[in-house]
């Protein structure tokens, strides 16, 4: 029919013409189902040791029917999640083992979309001086970006920062806000921020 998905098109004019050719189907590519654009955690830790984390992501899905998720805390520890919403829409998460799985869209008509998850965990906070390990959650699909906003508790003093993310120290941080300052008013507004 001369479609211009068809990769060669044959016109017969003439009966008893043969046309012979071999046919081989190319094996499958190796292509992500699912992946995130971006992520944002931003986790509130208090002194004795309870962290509650938002996870905001960004995800393009054109296949995968669950996001799972594995929270890690300490031994004998439960991370709970407390809400979830995958655009816009409220969704009940199911639990598998050690995985949270959470239900997806499908990106092909909506393109990226939201998928936010609060849930609450433990840390080991010392009461004077030692060591803090805080950990995000492990994601069974590529991640392309992150960022962690990290609120720990005032009146102690922080160093030694170590891990697979980069630190930002405060003078980091205002060059890269005084960048989103478009109108240059020295506030974020809602826009800038987005």
């Amino acid at each position: 029919d001369g479609s211009e998905s068809a990769r060669l098109v044959y016109y017969y004019f003439r009966p008893d013409y043969q046309l012979a050719m071999k046919v081989k189907r190319l094996e499958d590519a190796a292509v992500e189902p699912a992946w995130i654009n971006q992520a944002n955690f931003t986790s509130v830790v208090t002194e004795d040791g309870q962290m509650m984390t938002r996870m905001a992501l960004e995800i393009n899905n054109h296949g995968k029917q669950f996001l799972g998720i594995t929270l890690i805390t300490l031994p004998g520890e439960e991370a709970k999640i407390r809400s979830v919403f995958v655009n816009g829409q409220a969704r009940r998460p199911t639990q598998q083992g050690g995985q949270f799985l959470v239900p997806l869209e499908n990106s092909s008509e909506l393109g990226a979309f939201p998928v936010e998850v609060i849930y609450t965990s433990r840390v080991d906070f010392p009461r004077m001086s030692g060591r803090v390990e805080v950990f995000t959650p492990q994601l069974d699909i590529k991640l392309n970006n992150a960022h962690w906003w990290l609120f720990l508790p005032r009146d102690y003093d922080y160093s030694k920062y170590k891990g697979s993310m980069d630190h930002m120290d405060s003078k980091a941080i205002s060059r890269r806000t005084s960048k989103l300052d478009v109108n240059q008013d020295g506030r974020l507004d809602k826009n800038e921020l987005g």
